[in-house]
């Protein structure tokens, strides 16, 4: 899934790029301005259909956004500003002219010859690491956090979960 729409969410060149490398829009991959959260549903119901969010905003909710999908099981390719890749260089987008052909190789591997299995092993690696990094104290609050919504998302119930 990719965001793209609004002045700052510019992602016209990674949906260009996507295209350029065989990819079908609305079948291999999907473009969404907006992702309504309102929904207690919706990132179970997007599990089901994508396994990686690309977002290219140099915007500041980019990352905000992104670490969401991050904790909620998803692959993140984002802007080179604010994402490395978790040490995966492949996985950063960067706006550089010098870079187009550099981007379209790392989307090139990451669609094509890592393929589903290996796109779902990076993302439980960046997961993991993420949760486990050491110099700070997120396992003690995001653990928890993720250990919650995994069971909200696993439930039916669109809020709470056994009382």
């Amino acid at each position: 899934m990719v965001y793209h729409g609004g002045p700052r969410k510019n992602s016209a060149e990674l949906i260009q790029i996507l295209r350029d490398i065989g990819l079908q829009e609305n079948t291999d991959f999907s473009v969404a301005a907006h992702v309504p959260k309102g929904r207690a549903d919706l990132m179970a119901l997007l599990r089901q259909n994508f396994l990686i969010v690309g977002n290219t905003s140099y915007s500041k909710t980019g990352p905000i956004n992104m670490i969401e999908y991050l904790l909620s099981g998803f692959a993140i390719y984002g802007h080179d500003d604010w994402w490395d890749g978790a040490g995966n260089p492949r996985f950063g987008w960067s706006y550089d002219p010098a870079a187009q052909e550099t981007n379209r190789e790392n989307l090139r591997h990451i669609f094509h010859e890592l393929g589903p299995a290996g796109l779902a092993a990076e993302r439980d690696r960046v997961r993991t690491a993420f949760l486990e990094r050491s110099d700070n104290d997120w396992p003690a609050l995001l653990g928890p956090l993720c250990d919650h919504v995994e069971a909200l998302l696993d439930s039916d119930h669109p809020g709470r979960i056994g009382g």
